[in-house]
């Protein structure tokens, strides 16, 4: 008899369906465990893993006990459902898959492997009781899985292009989609955009975006109203994320009659947050840099980071993506010095001959290497003293590496 986890692995990663129905069936046989549990919601293009680890680190040292589910994994499923930072067991995960399996066995249409994933964080953190769980939306929002909840606070955060064929072709399309998470009188913490401020409204959700974040990561204060915090700092390199943490805070402050935190534990909080792939140094000999970006703001992002605090080093960029991200507009903005292009073992993984059409009008030094471990083991044999090696354009391809 075929294990949880395999069955988990046959549902098809990447098989993409979008709706509510089969998670709102399954929970129904569930016996609803999401409704036992306060949620923070968030969606965006670039910063939710970021925001969402920000906020669990600072409620967890306020004495919370919290849920975490994220995605994507770069080596185990477990990392996405976490408490306190702790993943989930393989024996509780194969518990709780198995729960599932047995209930959905008969079903014509399974549900997907995201919408089972979905389906196993609300059972657990019903189960293990925690005071509240923050959660990311998968692909989109409003057709996502996740938005089945009704949450304390949504938190929307950077949009950009992204999954064009599911969510649209421009900004405000996709920012629509993002908004989807909104639900009625429910706060949104947001970026300023116009379509989000308006689906707020429609739905008569106050939208809190009158607040700043500014400095570097190292130091920065953060204002909102008559609430200022000053001498804050990070773990997680780059200015970026500086607004990233404005966002996190602000979604405290909104919530400060349901989930009161002091300024020390926001301090204390944000400067232990941690996310692996998140330009994250793994190597100093060499130098080798690790970073989740994938789409044309997280390139932009990650090239002023290298140029702001790595500008001694040249850098060989090791690539791998997928075919479904804005190739052109990855490498525009990542504009790398030499490039060794590669293939993430996964099914959506775009062909390195792709990648090099797109890449060669901004790069000159351009190698492919399909293998990903061979593209590192040559990276390192070439790079030089005054170079770094830094690996981007997928979470699967920084996985395997």
């Amino acid at each position: 008899m075929i294990d949880s986890l395999s069955w988990l692995d046959l549902l098809g990663q990447f098989r993409m369906r979008l709706g509510l129905e089969r998670i709102e069936r399954l929970l129904s046989h569930l016996a609803h465990p999401e409704k036992e549990i306060r949620f923070i919601h968030i969606a965006g293009t670039n910063g939710k893993g970021s925001v969402s680890t920000m906020l669990a680190s600072i409620l967890k040292e306020a004495g919370y006990r919290v849920g975490s589910y994220t995605s994507p994994h770069l080596k185990a499923v477990n990392e996405r459902i976490q408490i306190d930072g702790t993943l989930i067991s393989d024996d509780r995960l194969e518990k709780l898959l198995l729960r599932i399996k047995e209930r959905v066995s008969s079903w014509d249409e399974p549900p997907t492997y995201f919408e089972v994933l979905t389906a196993t964080c609300f059972l657990y953190f019903a189960e293990e009781k925690v005071d509240v769980a923050v959660i990311e939306t998968g692909l989109g929002g409003r057709l996502d899985a996740t938005n089945i909840i009704t949450p304390i606070a949504s938190v929307i955060t950077r949009i950009s292009l992204e999954h064009t064929e599911w969510l649209g072709d421009t900004i405000e399309e996709i920012a629509k989609e993002k908004a989807g998470i909104i639900k009625k009188g429910i706060p949104v913490i947001s970026s300023d955009l116009s379509v989000i401020r308006d689906i707020a409204h429609e739905r008569g959700s106050p939208v809190f975006d009158d607040f700043t974040s500014e400095g570097g990561y190292k130091g920065f204060s953060f204002k909102m109203g008559d609430i200022s915090y000053d001498n804050l700092a990070l773990q997680l390199i780059g200015d970026h994320q500086v607004k990233n943490a404005g966002l996190a805070i602000a979604c405290l402050c909104v919530l400060k009659d349901n989930l009161p935190v002091k300024a020390e534990e926001i301090r204390k909080g944000l400067s232990s947050a941690f996310i692996p792939a998140r330009a994250q140094i793994i190597s100093q000999d060499p130098l080798i840099l690790l970073d989740g970006a994938h789409n044309p703001d997280g390139a932009l992002a990650l090239s002023r980071l290298l140029k702001k605090y790595f500008s001694n080093f040249r850098k060989i960029h090791i690539v791998g993506m997928c075919a479904d991200k804005d190739i052109n507009g990855f490498f525009s903005n990542l504009k790398a010095e030499r490039l060794i292009l590669t293939k993430p073992k996964i099914e959506r993984a775009a062909e390195p001959e792709v990648l090099l059409g797109a890449a060669k009008q901004w790069t000159k030094e351009i190698e492919i290497i399909p293998d990903p471990q061979n593209a590192l083991i040559f990276a390192k044999r070439i790079a030089r003293a005054s170079e770094m090696i830094v690996v981007c354009g997928s979470f699967y391809l920084v996985g395997e590496v």
